[in-house]
């Protein structure tokens, strides 16, 4: 069987990660009531989380293996994901809401 080989791919692949990773974080962040404090600002905070998380990753690439490196087009790919997700929750709960 023939290797298809997509170009930049696994870009796309940190995009639906990292969005998947915010939703499901959000999510969960959104059911638990044991703590009020985290009730306060969860969006912008798991995006935040979301990137130093991303950013971590990458730098343990970096200095922790031989064979990885730091991409910052991964972060870039990391961020977009999890920003494009935190819009949606957005405009969800705003419907949500609204109606």
């Amino acid at each position: 069987m023939p290797k298809v080989e997509i170009a930049q791919i696994d870009k796309l692949v940190h995009f639906i990660f990292y969005f998947l990773l915010f939703s499901f974080t959000f999510y969960g962040w959104k059911k638990q009531s044991q703590f009020m404090l985290l009730k306060t600002a969860p969006l912008v905070t798991i995006w935040f989380a979301c990137i130093l998380f991303g950013v971590g990753i990458e730098l343990g690439q970096e200095f922790l293996t031989t064979d990885r490196h730091f991409e910052w087009l991964d972060v870039f790919s990391n961020t977009s994901g999890a920003f494009v997700a935190m819009l949606a929750w957005n405009l969800s709960l705003k419907k949500i809401f609204v109606q």
